[in-house]
């Protein structure tokens, strides 16, 4: 599609009816924090409902798929396992195409290590979590083959320092769940995201990612047509609330994109970007989809 920025309520009835697959985005399109986006449970399900097959696409390395299903049902959303796709998930998948990943130091939360630990990967990295003691340094772990970075709400000295160690010292491969430099909080406070984290270790270690998993890499489109061979690129509509992921996503695989403003990224800011990172369509929220719906 060439042309962009245009409301959705322009070509939303027709666009909801030949889509058949829709990707969202979590934090900022459904939910911000632990307080559903108004309207987002209803069109989710709604979807649903029609026969329209939905995926959850985040860049949250800090939750199982487990756990984000978790969250779903307790907002009343009608959705299964198979659905969900996280940053931490596709890692897992990602390291299991690999001839020999070895034991992996995580820097990030449970998220990754059960992802990881559940196709049978050997984990490190939580001993470090209350780590203060730089002479712990002395100690590394030669098994160690693999580096994967993500968001880290315990990050401490030692784990950047280990990890950029194992990169630079013991040419580990270093892979990143994702490069995203905030996300959205309540109370209109901005939080530090997993790009914070691996711009600290490229700078400890002189070396960039081998690896970015995560939007707006193509690993999520990979995973969804490996178990959905008959979905095809033109079938797909991704919504989100990021120019430099989720629409950036869209518009690299070439996918439908529409941009909801509930997230981080107001009106003025879609209007004044760049092009390349403009969405096909625009909205407010997923509530404006429900009166869309209805026609379809």
């Amino acid at each position: 599609m060439s042309i962009l920025r245009r409301p959705f309520i322009t070509a939303g009835s027709k666009l909801l009816q030949t889509t058949k697959a829709f990707l969202f985005d979590c934090d900022g399109v459904i939910w911000k924090g632990n307080q559903p986006i108004a309207g987002s449970i209803e069109t989710l399900n709604y979807l649903k409902k029609i026969g329209k097959l939905v995926f959850y696409v985040t860049n949250n390395s800090t939750k199982s798929r487990e756990e984000v299903l978790k969250k779903l049902r307790h907002f009343g959303v009608n959705s299964s396992l198979d659905e969900i796709l996280t940053s931490s998930y596709a890692t897992a998948q990602y390291l299991t195409t690999l001839p020999d990943p070895g034991e992996v130091y995580v820097v990030g939360e449970e998220g990754i290590f059960e992802e990881l630990e559940a196709v049978g990967i050997k984990c490190h990295g939580r001993e470090d979590n209350d780590q203060h003691d730089i002479s712990a340094l002395e100690h590394m772990n030669t098994n160690v083959r693999t580096v994967v970075v993500g968001l880290d709400r315990s990050i401490n000295y030692v784990k950047l320092s280990r990890a950029g160690s194992y990169i630079r010292d013991f040419g580990c491969t270093f892979i990143a769940t994702n490069t995203d430099a905030s996300f959205p909080y309540p109370g209109g406070v901005i939080a530090g995201g997993s790009g914070c984290i691996v711009s600290a270790i490229e700078t400890i270690c002189g070396k960039k990612p081998d690896c970015i998993v995560g939007k707006p890499n193509r690993s999520f489109i990979d995973i969804i047509r490996l178990h959905h061979p008959q979905i095809q690129i033109s079938d797909m509509l991704m919504v989100g609330d990021r120019l430099d992921t989720d629409i950036v996503f869209a518009r690299r695989n070439g996918i439908s994109s529409l941009l909801v403003f509930s997230g981080v990224t107001s009106e003025s800011d879609m209007k004044a970007c760049d092009d390349k990172l403009a969405p096909h369509f625009y909205t407010n929220s997923l509530h404006d989809l429900l009166p869309l719906l209805s026609s379809c």
